[in-house]
């Protein structure tokens, strides 16, 4: 599992290592594998009034939205075969650009995503109670306090799509949302601990712990139809966690 230099930038592997036979079939997408490529996009957002992205007034403001994530999965449909997307590793996810993998799942019907978090590495950059855990916010508070909050690597979140989608050449770019508005919608920041002041909650507080509860209804998954790594008017929801 790859630890990313941070800010997020999009990234793929070269097509012409793939063509001369430098990468093993695993690394190569598309046409190189015989399966079409599909772009899957990784963005913060949020729904909330009260929680701004990086920054933003009378509000709490998300700077830093760092998130280990491991393995997810393309589920199949009717019982088929899940196709497994390596981890994408250690990011900020608050970042200006959005991450983007290119994987090449055989074609065909999905009907759904599991995404699970592993135990974060020291980052530099990042708050240190992000270390071993599956994330950290971090940022203001509406009081204008920094904080940072951090939720173990437990969560596998289990997305349903309403319908199912299909994998063909050329596929729209799939998006996973994590929507920070949604986590902190029922957590009051200024109830941490302050540490060396910084308003500052791990993993085993209580707002740790209603961190990590509220992930899966944080995460949905979107048709992403101009590939901007945000969620536009009238673009499709595929479904949201569980």
């Amino acid at each position: 599992m790859k630890n990313l230099k941070i800010p997020f930038l999009p990234y793929r592997l070269p097509r012409t290592l793939c063509a001369l036979g430098l990468l093993g079939a695993a690394g190569c997408v598309g046409t190189e594998t015989g399966n079409p490529p599909l772009d899957v996009e990784y963005q913060a957002v949020s729904s909330n009034d009260g929680v701004a992205l990086r920054s933003g007034e009378n509000a709490t403001v998300v700077e830093q939205a760092w998130l280990s994530l491991g393995d997810a999965q393309l589920l199949g449909c009717e019982g088929a075969d899940p196709f497994v997307i390596e981890g994408l590793g250690t990011g900020d996810h608050a970042a200006v650009e959005h991450a983007t993998q290119e994987v090449a799942p055989p074609a065909g019907d999905y009907c759904g995503v599991s995404l699970s978090f592993a135990p974060s590495p020291a980052t530099s950059d990042a708050p240190e109670i992000l270390t071993g855990q599956g994330g950290t916010l971090a940022g203001q508070t509406a009081a204008g306090e920094p904080f940072a909050l951090a939720f173990d690597a437990d969560p596998v979140v289990t997305i349903s799509f309403d319908a199912p989608l299909e994998v063909s050449d050329p596929t729209t770019p799939i998006l996973v949302a994590f929507d920070v508005g949604e986590w902190l919608r029922n957590i009051d920041l200024g109830s941490l601990e302050e540490v060396d002041g910084v308003r500052t909650g791990g993993a085993s507080s209580a707002e740790g712990l209603a961190l990590k509860t509220a992930i899966p209804s944080g995460i949905s998954i979107v048709l992403d139809q101009n590939a901007n790594g945000a969620i536009d008017e009238g673009e499709a929801v595929l479904g949201r966690g569980e």
